[in-house]
């Protein structure tokens, strides 16, 4: 909640809260619970919405589950993330739950194990590996001169020699 707040507090109310008129009337939150929530301590006295009176009662049910869901499924590009990185040097992204500083590599790479999300279908597929904290200099540093394209070919071309 202290991180939406700080968000909110840092650029405003950005992200509209979903919400749809149930059977009797009434307006009912569909997705946005915690913004919602964090306005509310801010004191705001509005927020913006969007309404979803369009969607039949089993579509809004669909978007309420998969909205957050859909996010987290989302790529990165890391050539961008690092540029987009780079230029918030005057934002403290402690605030946003990033303790010793703002380094997405790094919280990217935060599960205790390697993690494979794979989608039906796709042409593309994210793996997610957990290195050593003492080496996140070195492996930054390394993934920041090689490129993203780079290290995927390498990782590659040793997975087939291996497999």
């Amino acid at each position: 909640m202290e991180q939406i707040k700080a968000s909110m507090r840092q650029v405003g109310f950005c992200d509209p809260i979903g919400v749809w008129t149930n059977a009797e009337g009434k307006s009912e939150v569909v997705e946005g619970h915690g913004r919602l929530m964090a306005a509310l301590e801010l004191g705001l006295q509005s927020v913006p919405v969007i309404h979803l009176d369009g969607l039949s009662d089993e579509q809004r049910r669909f978007y309420a589950l998969v909205h957050n869901k859909l996010t987290m499924n989302t790529g990165w590009d890391f050539d961008k993330l690092n540029s987009e990185i780079d230029s918030l040097a005057d934002i403290d992204m402690c605030e946003f739950g990033f303790e010793d500083g703002f380094d997405a590599i790094q919280d990217l790479l935060e599960d205790d194990f390697v993690s494979l999300k794979e989608e039906a279908d796709a042409e593309f597929y994210n793996i997610t590996f957990t290195f050593p904290a003492e080496t996140k200099r070195a492996v930054k540093a390394w993934l920041d001169d090689v490129g993203k394209e780079q290290a995927v070919a390498m990782i590659v071309k040793a997975a087939q020699a291996w497999g």
